[in-house]
């Protein structure tokens, strides 16, 4: 997270694959850690982006751009 210009940049940890909610497979296969792993990624970026917008609160910030890259 940075500002700029009066304008909070913020980047998300959110993978492809529906946030990585698409069923593991393989030697991968492991349902409860995968669901522990969505809950705390998910957990962090609204943490995260919550903390972006508190920042753009007290820098008086134009506007705030939210990036992610993932293959949708």
């Amino acid at each position: 997270m940075w500002e700029q210009s009066k304008v909070v940049f913020v980047t998300l940890n959110i993978p492809g694959s529906n946030n990585n909610t698409l069923l593991w497979t393989g030697s991968f296969d492991n349902p409860t850690a995968q669901n522990q792993k969505v809950t705390e990624r998910t957990s962090a970026d609204i943490r995260w982006l919550e903390s972006a917008f508190n920042m753009a609160k007290e820098t008086h910030a134009r506007a705030v751009v939210i990036s992610i890259q993932a293959d949708m």
